[in-house]
């Protein structure tokens, strides 16, 4: 049978993957958002080298933020797993005390 303290741990852990998935699915909208404004821009806009320097330093932010994505939503399904296993638990211990 699980502690409270494992059950509240595996709660806190869901609570700030699911924060973290949060932020990142937030950047990732607003970088879809500005990627769909550049490709609306003229071609003689995007050759310029500032613009070019902004676009590669969003692109390696957001690649990054998608690995981040990811990796919260792993978190996420980990713990998500573990609280079900402590009901699972929790109700096998409740059944059997009957």
């Amino acid at each position: 049978m699980p502690t409270q303290e494992q059950i509240n741990a595996a709660n806190l852990e869901l609570q700030i993957a699911s924060d973290n998935y949060n932020r990142a699915q937030a950047r990732i909208d607003q970088y879809n958002k500005l990627f769909n404004m550049y490709m609306n821009m003229s071609d003689e806009q995007k050759r310029n080298p500032k613009l070019a320097s902004a676009m590669k330093n969003a692109i390696d932010d957001y690649n990054a933020t998608k690995a981040s994505l990811s990796a919260n939503a792993d978190r996420m399904n980990t713990a998500q797993a573990s609280i079900n296993e402590y009901n699972a638990q929790a109700a096998v211990q409740q059944a059997s005390n009957r």
